[in-house]
């Protein structure tokens, strides 16, 4: 029997109370998101902000000096600007992180 006709074949109109048979997978799901979730963090996100942090330092444009004549209109340097820039936007994706993960504690 194929995957469509399994699916095909179910009444989902049909209610019935949870069997001890569908407890088995419980406790793979207790182990197995946690651990995941753990991995994800500690590995992968960790990992990916680095990431970003590069990929942004590389992709920003640089910033070319504004001068009339011999006046400059910028108070800062063009690699400050770059910095103040690159602070920006990793600082507004490590605060959406950490609102995502502080709202599904909720």
């Amino acid at each position: 029997m194929g995957l469509i006709e399994f699916f095909t074949s179910i009444d989902w109109q049909q209610e019935s109370d949870p069997t001890s048979h569908d407890f088995v997978v419980l406790p793979f799901f207790a182990l197995f998101f946690p651990s995941v979730r753990f991995f994800l963090d500690r590995v992968v996100f960790e990992f990916s902000s680095a990431l970003l942090e590069l990929l942004l330092k590389l992709a920003l444009p640089k910033i070319p000096s504004t001068s009339y004549g011999d006046r400059i209109h910028s108070s800062t340097t063009p690699s400050q600007l770059e910095k103040q820039g690159l602070y920006v936007i990793t600082h507004a994706f490590a605060l959406t992180y950490c609102c995502n993960a502080f709202l599904q504690e909720m």
